[in-house]
């Protein structure tokens, strides 16, 4: 799994077009979403099969930040606009029935 924070100024949001037009076209990316954390804050969240693939797809991950890179706010001095962290799923969740 991939998480990658970022905040977006001046009320802009998930129908916004830097946000609504990013594709995911990133090798081995089994699913992902985009979630709204406050009021200018995003997460991205992607699962992938296998670790490496996440390796694998992360220059494709970069040319797509890169396309609405400038609409993000920076993190703080120095973090740069994005927090991204990635891991192995530890437990699913499974749903009542």
């Amino acid at each position: 799994m991939l998480c990658v924070s970022a905040s977006s100024p001046g009320g802009r949001n998930a129908s916004s077009r830097p946000i609504a037009t990013a594709r995911a076209d990133w090798p081995g990316l089994v699913r992902g979403a985009i979630i709204k954390t406050g009021e200018d804050g995003y997460c991205l969240i992607g699962e992938w099969a296998e670790p490496g693939a996440i390796a694998a797809a992360c220059n494709s991950m970069i040319e797509t930040l890169n396309s609405f890179r400038d609409t993000l706010d920076a993190a703080g001095p120095g973090q740069g606009v994005t927090d991204a962290v990635s891991g192995a799923v530890v437990l699913e969740l499974p749903q009542k029935r």
